[in-house]
């Protein structure tokens, strides 16, 4: 879903240039967060988790 809207954000539409810069560091984010909580969980799935804060950041980050 992420990388669809990244997708229409770069297309030609005519919304506002404040609009598109607000959604696209949104997006940004938002897929940075997604390949975060991914990093976590790959490296949960290796090693025992530190601590239920860790696990609450995966979910977080992935679900966000």
């Amino acid at each position: 879903m992420l990388g669809r809207v990244s997708e229409l954000l770069y297309k030609e539409y005519n919304f506002p240039t404040p609009f598109l810069k607000s959604a696209r560091e949104n997006i940004h984010s938002m897929i940075e967060e997604v390949i975060l909580g991914q990093m976590i969980d790959v490296d949960l799935s290796v090693s025992p988790p530190e601590s239920l804060e860790m696990i609450s950041k995966k979910n977080l980050y992935k679900t966000a």
